[in-house]
Order: structure tokens, then C-alpha cells, then sequence
């Protein structure tokens, strides 16, 4: 089981909010100030604005980060993606901000010992697991959905462990009737517009995995998997097989790992419709 109260540390365009002890008080946390006992008033933390572009109409990106024996093992994937979001959204990332917090964040969850606890009963010795998550949003201003001509963004960073014990996960596949709409200049990125994936989840039955298919009726991608088939052909081509995500659909950094770690080991890597 995950401890329910476990400490919920973020940061905010490279400042550190604080901590709170639950998902319902980190989300008051972002939009809050700090009491100043001497004065009675209270004093401005940094704070995500609720002008945000990105609550107003998901106009940012995200990145969910594994921490996992001491490091981000996919942190260079997920930074890669995350550039290449924000140069199609037009979103002006800088990349030497976006590494100094990565570092800055890291470095802070470590002297608060959030990245070293041991496992209870581990014979292997390892430490802390969790997740990184990076919300990328185009910042405040603008006309209605027009956005800025020069925006801002705004970078919230989180941190959340993980179980101790995670068991090995079967999935059960229950496809979804919400078909994903197609959106080719959207397809792959992992936007903040995600409210197909919530009335599918919303729909689907409890134990199972939504399988998800777009307007045209092709296979895509589950509610956080993407799909793959390994199969031989009868010549003995080793073949992964997995849907093309051109019109729709998140291309996770797992995906992207395993076909080029697929590639250098001999399989032939098809993309289908």
C-alpha cells in the first residue's frame, strides 16, 4: 500500500512551494499563501496563478518521470519529448531553465531524504522510488483562447513515491466505446487536454484497462499502455508490430526505448494502421 501521508514536495518556476501530506492539500497548496503570524496578513508564496492557460483550457504539457535505484533512468526521452511538444505548440521552453530545475528539484528531494529511504525486508538494499511529474503550461495572458504573442511559461514540478512492493501487472482489456478523435498536429504529444482519456476511464469496468480505438476504428493504445505484437514469421523474421500514432495517441518514452533496444537486437519494427 502507498502511505496516504507521505510528504508532497513541489516546485514552481524554481522555487520550492512546500510540503503538504495529501493529493487534496497539495492541490490548495498551488494556489495558496502562507500565514505571517507576526503581521496577521498573509504573505505570497510562489503560487500557480489561477489565470493559468493551462487550467483555464490544457494549454501546456506533462511529463510523469520514473525515479527509480537513485536516478531518472528515462529523464533524456522524457526531455527530448517534452522539447519537441513545446516547439509544436509553440510554447518557448528553455532548455538551460529546464535542466537547472530537474537538477535543483533532485537535489532537494535529496537533502529532504525523500530519495533514499530504504525499502522494508529489500534483500537487494534499494532505496526510494517514485514519480517526477513535470507540467509544462504556456503561462497567463492572452484574448480568450488567442494566446500571448510573447507567453511565459509556467514549469510545476511534483514529486510522489511509489509502493514499496509493486507485483507484476496483467492487464485486462475491455474495449472502450469512446473512440479517440484524430488530431495529427496533437498526435503523440502528452498534452494537458486529456478529458477523452478521463470518460474512458470513467465508462470502463473496474479491474480493466480501456482499449483504445480511434474514429476509423484502428487499434491504439490503452489508457496508459502503448500496444505491441511480437510474433515470427514463417521465414523466422523476428517482428514487433505496433499501431501508428500519426492521427492520435501518446508516443510514451517506453514505446520509443523498446523499439530502438528492439532494433539493435534484430527485430524488424512495423507501425500499422
Amino acid at each position: 500500500m502507498a502511505r496516504v501521508n507521505q510528504p508532497q514536495i513541489c516546485l514552481f518556476n524554481g522555487q520550492i512551494i512546500g510540503k503538504v501530506t495529501t493529493s487534496e492539500a497539495l492541490a490548495d497548496a498551488t494556489v495558496s499563501c502562507s500565514s505571517n503570524t507576526d503581521t496577521g496578513y498573509a504573505d505570497p508564496e510562489p503560487s500557480f496563478p489561477l489565470q493559468d492557460r493551462g487550467l483555464a483550457y490544457g494549454d501546456g504539457l506533462f511529463e510523469t518521470i520514473l525515479f527509480y535505484q537513485g536516478s531518472c533512468p528515462f529523464w533524456p526521452l522524457h526531455r527530448e519529448r517534452l522539447i519537441v511538444g513545446c516547439q509544436k505548440l509553440a510554447i518557448p521552453l528553455g532548455t538551460t531553465v529546464l535542466d537547472q530545475e530537474y537538477q535543483q528539484f533532485l537535489a532537494y528531494l535529496a537533502s529532504e531524504g525523500a530519495l533514499d529511504r530504504p525499502i522494508t525486508d529489500d534483500k537487494l538494499n534499494r532505496t526510494s522510488q517514485g514519480i517526477l511529474k513535470l507540467i509544462v503550461t504556456r503561462g497567463v495572458g492572452g484574448q480568450g483562447y488567442a494566446p500571448p504573442a510573447s507567453p511565459t511559461p509556467n514549469r510545476l514540478w511534483q514529486w510522489r513515491e511509489l509502493p514499496e512492493h509493486v507485483a507484476p501487472i496483467s492487464v485486462k482489456l475491455e474495449t472502450s466505446t469512446l473512440q479517440l478523435s484524430q488530431q495529427p498536429v496533437l498526435a503523440g504529444l502528452k498534452h494537458l487536454n486529456r478529458l477523452e482519456y478521463v470518460l474512458a476511464a470513467q465508462a470502463c469496468s473496474q479491474g480493466y484497462q480501456p482499449l483504445l480505438l480511434d474514429q476509423s476504428g484502428h487499434i491504439i493504445e490503452t489508457l496508459s499502455h502503448n500496444l505491441f505484437c511480437v510474433h515470427k514469421t514463417d521465414s523466422g523474421e523476428l517482428r514487433i508490430t505496433t499501431p501508428r500514432l500519426s492521427r492520435c495517441g501518446v508516443a510514451g518514452v517506453l514505446r520509443r526505448w523498446l523499439m530502438e533496444q528492439a532494433h539493435e537486437v534484430g527485430y524488424t519494427i512495423l507501425e500499422r494502421d
